[in-house]
Parts: structure tokens; sequence; C-alpha cells
């Protein structure tokens, strides 16, 4: 019969590990597996950009994601409308675009947070950034979604939700110069140089003087798509 090491990080070995840095596995003949990794363990860009991707998916995937998603709706109510064309939740699906950051980028920044990491704490981390309003967003109706990845218009700063201000503040430092750069290069964009005319011309998602829209009816089956706020990231 084959016997399998597992390391006891704790005394008793309780189900409950204290630190799950030093989880691993251990076998005579195959050596060790720990839990938690670090990025010089990637040799290939490629599998970094893979290993992004999973925890990506992971993020779009999970229950919090989806109370976020229907947190952002409850609160605009009824202006839950692509800022673009002024279509409605009723009349289309809207995407909540993550903008000047897309999602994948918040996961690299999570990823620069640690020397330690597995798929579900960089998950965490990146939807702490979500649940803190760090996350900067606009909600598109799927055809302007699709238009602005096809580079057909550009989205101007003064109207994206979410305190992503602060958020490029307070993890200075962390946030890697080209995403720096990224984030400098969109914000240049306004509703005064965009080139087009915006439906909606101001923020409305977040005024703490204002009482929550009352909107009982959260998103209907026929408009929740799996890929809301699915962006190219390229």
């Amino acid at each position: 019969m084959r016997t399998i090491y597992i390391n006891q990080s704790r005394k008793g070995g309780d189900a409950l590990l204290n630190d799950l840095n030093k989880c691993k596995l251990f076998h005579p003949a195959y050596g060790e597996q720990s839990l938690r990794i670090d990025k010089d363990e990637f040799i290939e860009d490629k599998t970094l950009k893979q290993y992004i991707r999973n925890i990506e998916r992971l993020v779009r995937t999970s229950p919090e994601y989806k109370n976020w998603l229907s947190f952002v709706h409850n609160v605009l109510g009824t202006m839950f409308f692509c800022y673009h064309t002024g279509e409605s939740f009723g009349t289309c699906s809207i995407h909540l675009h993550h903008h000047p950051l897309t999602l994948y980028d918040y996961v690299v920044i999570a990823l620069e947070t640690t020397n330690k990491f597995d798929t579900f704490n960089i998950a965490e981390e990146v939807m702490g950034y979500h649940f803190c309003n760090y996350v900067g967003f606009v909600p598109l109706c799927s055809t302007s979604h699709e238009r602005y990845h096809s580079g057909m218009f550009n989205i101007p700063i003064d109207l994206v939700e979410g305190n992503w201000p602060n958020f490029m503040k307070e993890y200075e430092g962390i946030i890697p110069e080209y995403l720096v750069d990224k984030v400098a290069t969109l914000s240049s964009v306004t509703t005064d140089n965009c080139g087009e005319k915006w439906y909606n011309n101001e923020l409305r998602y977040v005024d703490i003087n204002t009482e929550p829209t009352q909107f009982t009816n959260i998103v209907s089956r026929a408009n929740v798509k799996k890929d809301w706020g699915v962006e190219d990231v390229l």
C-alpha cells in the first residue's frame, strides 16, 4: 500500500492551519509540493499569464462578485443604464466595464502585495478592492462594450465610478510602472476631449449624503449574463 506523507505544521494536526505558507505535501519519492508559490516559480511568462487568467475567472464566477454587481445595480436603481447610449437594463444587458484598470490588472497588482500566494488568497484580495470601492467602472451596454474594445470610442475618465484614484495613491510603489503609465494615458480622456457626446454626464454611484435607491426587483435572469464585466485584456 502506498503511503502519502502530509507535512503537519501545527501541533495535534488540527484541520485549521495557522500558516498556509508552510502547508505542503511531501513524499520521499516525489519531493514536496507547497500550497502557496511565488512568482519566481513561473519560468515562462505564458504560464504566469494563464495563472492570472484563472484567478480572474475565479473572481468573476464567485458569489461575492455577483453580490458586488447586484449592490451596484441596487444603488443605481433606475439610473442603472448605459452611460454611453442611455439604454436601460430593461432593454439590454448592462456590463460593468472595469476602467482605467481592468480586472486582469487588479490581479497583477494583488500578486505584487505578497511573496507567497495561491489563487484563492489573491482572488480574495481582488474582491477586497471591489468591496472597498477601489475599483473603477463604467456601466456599458453590450454593444458599446464591444465597440470600446474594438477601439471605436474612448471613455471619459470623469464618468468612471468608484474611488480608483485613492487606490492608486494607497498602492503607490506597488502598482507596476507600466500600469501607472496606462492609467495616466487613459486619464487624459475627458468629456471635453473624448470626441463624442455621452448620454450620461455625471457620476451617479456614490454619494454619502443620498439614501440608497429603493429597488427590490434585482437584476432579472434575462439580463444577468455570465459575461458581465468580461473584457478583452491584451
